[in-house]
């Protein structure tokens, strides 16, 4: 793969990353996904910094709501063969959160995840 390529993947997973950063965020303190940034190793509400979780936190959940927060539910549009290598992962993940976004990377949230354990 080229440069280009590999940025344009890692771009592309790091927004579905914090794209469902967002949405738990949201699901579990209110509000709208829009509603809610990440930094500092935290998705919080844009409105008020102290309601938010940490990746730690949200891995968690993603792990508890399962789907495509943990990588067993898989994006249509994805190569045949990263399907095949997330699906192995969504099967031997059982305390780690699993997310394979886009690619055949690990998301940021993953990484997170598994760093926080």
């Amino acid at each position: 793969m080229t440069t280009h390529a590999h940025t344009r993947s890692n771009w592309a997973a790091g927004l579905d990353a914090k794209r469902k950063l967002q949405e738990i965020a949201a699901r579990d303190l209110g509000g709208a996904p829009d509603e809610y940034d990440v930094g500092d190793a935290r998705v919080f509400r844009k409105s008020n910094r102290s309601v938010g979780m940490t990746f730690a936190r949200a891995a968690e959940r993603a792990i508890q709501l399962g789907g495509r927060y943990d990588g067993h539910e898989l994006p249509e549009d994805i190569n045949a063969v990263t399907k095949a290598s997330a699906a192995g992962l969504a099967k031997n993940a059982t305390t780690s959160a699993t997310f394979m976004p886009v690619g055949s990377r690990p998301s940021a949230v993953w990484v997170a995840a598994n760093a926080a354990r």
